[in-house]
């Protein structure tokens, strides 16, 4: 199955659904060395209490489709979940405008790092 067409996208501007969920965003074009690597915990470490019930949605910013297939494949072993998509994609390079409106859809900002140190 193509986990990439049933996955939901997300346009700048678009208001977080539900009122009581916390959007938790991870902006900038989410790669390797940025700490991609450790969003699969993030989803398993949030899964229960946050992103199943649809408490929490994480929204994470590439153009990577290999990242975003393996990201929805983690959501999809997961299993089931409610009517807010636990995981959404936003797309990458947005203007200015579009990338504000994008942090002000969230109520929580994610910054990753990697496990080791950048080269200089």
């Amino acid at each position: 199955a193509d986990l990439r067409a049933a996955q939901p996208s997300v346009s700048a501007a678009q208001p977080m659904p539900g009122a009581a969920a916390v959007r938790i965003a991870c902006l900038g074009h989410a790669r390797r060395e940025k700490g991609l690597n450790a969003l699969h915990a993030v989803i398993d470490g949030l899964w229960g209490d946050y992103l199943r019930d649809g408490q929490a949605q994480l929204l994470v910013q590439t153009h990577r489709r290999k990242a975003r297939h393996e990201l929805n494949a983690r959501v999809a072993a997961r299993g089931a979940h409610g009517a807010t998509p636990p995981l959404l994609f936003a797309p990458f390079p947005l203007d200015l405008a579009a990338y504000t409106a994008l942090v002000r859809s969230a109520g929580i900002g994610l910054l990753l790092g990697a496990n080791q140190p950048l080269a200089h």
